[in-house]
């Protein structure tokens, strides 16, 4: 109850203090406009799976996001610009406690009318660490992943355009991240060099090398810094009289709008209480985060002041980038061979995407990677053939039986390799594709055999895929070629002619002399 006194009284304080402070007239005072504020929050968490398969849902996000609830069905008349941690609603989803049920729902049914959802990668990232070791579509195919949760646990498509961006960003950062489809940049005041000296009208425009131009909004810090208080209970009415009082105050009639950060954690109670304030207050907009831009665009409220982002250091990535591309080639083999989609498969890009995890440490990414190639390895493992098989050619063309067994319990696709040693050419190609059926296949290969007498081929088994990365198996052919070919036929002809033709000229020639 202190609380909404205070920002009531802080609210009135500052849309009437002008024409106290400068004996305006009660027409003067008519003119000032209201405040349109929108508020903004962030949720991020640890990635829920673990490198074994199982769940371990982040207990302070689950708070958060409770809380958020709560306090936003206590307060129906507040909108809310929020990025949900797309693997913790996946988690939700799968749980069978009937809590994380229930709050799944009511995002669900809160996306429909006051949750403005943004995308959010599928686990916490920086795409400014992915930017600089030149592997950008990785944190693409983190957005990707965590837009097709959001649509499927919440039934509402992400807001694209909108998007959070870490400390380390630069403009660099931005020009990669438009290209995705994002718009408008949300950061804090503290990202910005030089910091903006009026925080209402939160919209600057950055410029890249090239003139291209990225818009950039900011939370009020100040007041952000103020409900940080709140939330940590060492801030009480009084002190926040005294610290706001000076920041609002309006002194003149243009339009003020204010972005508010909500901050992480924060209790029910403490929402319920700042919620219900700002709703009380006369002249008060509150408004969601496109409509406030829309209006910041629309009356040119924009700051065109120079400024550049003051960036913190990004997480390095230099080995998690190449070791992230040679598993998802890898799983890509995989899948190619059991087929898609398949649950396996589903699995072992969830646990790729897991690395990507800002929270994890080089020894738990290092268990990702043995659970995801311990998988694969059971795949390379499913496919014999049996050694020294023979086979007899009694013509020059035929087709080479071949056994191969799949011990996988499905179908299975397969590339044989066919490799010869000169003797035995293959019509239809060096490269032989399969789909083989559970347990023993007789594969029919054809061949033509240019001679007769012992050869040799080998056949590897490998990955279906473009650079057929895994092998499979690998196996030798021994072929006994019994029959002429074409060329050993005519010349068998040829010297029997000869032969003919030189007994009866000798017989002839015999007959004469007598």
């Amino acid at each position: 109850m202190r609380l909404s006194i205070f920002i009531s009284t802080v609210f009135i304080f500052f849309l009437t203090s002008p024409a106290i402070a400068q004996n305006e007239t009660e027409q003067e005072t008519d003119k000032i406009k209201p405040v349109s504020i929108s508020f903004i929050s962030e949720i991020t968490a640890h990635p829920p799976l673990q490198y074994d398969g199982t769940s371990e849902i982040d207990k302070q996000a689950i708070r958060t996001i409770s809380n958020l609830v709560e306090a936003l069905n206590n307060n129906p008349e507040i909108n809310l610009t929020v990025s949900l941690p797309p693997a913790t609603l996946s988690s939700l989803s799968h749980s069978k406690i009937k809590e994380n049920e229930n709050l799944l729902l009511e995002l669900k049914n809160l996306a429909k009318k006051q949750l403005h959802i943004i995308s959010s990668p599928f686990v916490t990232s920086d795409p400014e660490s992915w930017r600089l070791i030149n592997s950008f579509e990785n944190y693409n195919d983190l957005l990707k992943r965590g837009d097709l949760q959001i649509t499927n646990q919440l039934q509402i498509q992400p807001d694209r355009s909108f998007a959070f961006i870490s400390k380390s960003a630069v403009i660099e950062t931005l020009e990669v991240l438009s290209k995705l489809g994002i718009k408008n940049f949300i950061t804090e005041n503290s990202h910005i060099d030089p910091k903006p000296n009026n925080e209402t009208n939160p919209l600057i425009n950055l410029k890249n090398q090239k003139g291209e131009k990225f818009d950039v909004l900011f939370s009020d810090s100040k007041i952000n810094s103020y409900l940080d208080g709140i939330k940590n209970n060492s801030t009480d009415v009084e002190d926040l009289v005294t610290n706001l009082s000076s920041l609002l105050m309006n002194k003149s009639v243009e339009e003020k709008n204010v972005i508010v950060k909500i901050p992480f954690n924060v209790s029910a109670e403490n929402l319920n209480k700042i919620f219900e304030s700002f709703t009380t207050i006369s002249n008060l907009r509150i408004k969601p985060l496109p409509s406030l831009v829309e209006n910041l665009n629309q009356e040119n409220l924009s700051d065109n002041n120079e400024y550049f982002l003051w960036n913190n250091s990004s997480k390095d990535l230099s080995e998690i980038g190449p070791a992230q591309n040679l598993a998802k080639a890898a799983i890509d083999a995989y899948s190619e061979v059991i087929g898609s989609p398949h649950p396996n498969t589903s699995f072992l890009y969830e646990l790729l995407a897991t690395t990507s995890a800002a929270e994890l440490v080089e020894e738990q990414i290092s268990s990702y990677y043995k659970t995801i190639y311990e998988e694969i390895v059971k795949i390379i493992d499913s496919f014999t053939s049996p050694k020294n098989q023979n086979v007899r050619l009694t013509s020059r063309k035929a087709e080479l039986p071949f056994t191969l067994i799949n011990n996988l319990t499905h179908e299975a696709n397969v590339s044989l390799i066919l490799q010869s040693d000169g003797r035995i050419s293959f019509p239809e190609g060096q490269t032989f594709e399969v789909k083989l059926n559970p347990g023993t296949n007789k594969i029919k290969i054809p061949v033509s055999s240019r001679t007769s007498g012992n050869s040799q081929i080998r056949i590897g088994v490998r990955s279906p895929d473009k650079n057929h990365l895994l092998q499979l198996d690998s196996n030798s052919l021994s072929i006994t070629t019994t029959r002429l070919s074409g060329v050993g036929i005519l010349l068998f002809v040829g010297a029997v002619f000869f032969l003919a033709f030189w007994w009866l000229r000798s017989r002839r020639l015999r007959s004469i002399n007598k």
